[in-house]
């Protein structure tokens, strides 16, 4: 049985590392690894937990 991704493919998301936190884009998922585009910079392959969602404007809070 497989476990459904949190995090869907181009889901715009907050990386944040031991150093920063970064605005990315979620291209592939491969397992427990996410590959995202980072928004200035180039692709890395980064854990899921590290991700955060961005609330999309428009969203009812």
């Amino acid at each position: 049985m497989t476990k459904q991704p949190a995090i869907a493919v181009g889901t715009h998301c907050i990386h944040t590392s031991k150093w920063e936190k970064r605005r990315c884009r979620v291209v592939a998922q491969d397992g427990a690894v996410v590959v995202v585009k980072m928004e200035r910079g180039g692709y890395i392959g980064v854990p899921e937990k590290s991700l955060t969602p961005e609330k999309q404007n428009g969203d009812a809070t």
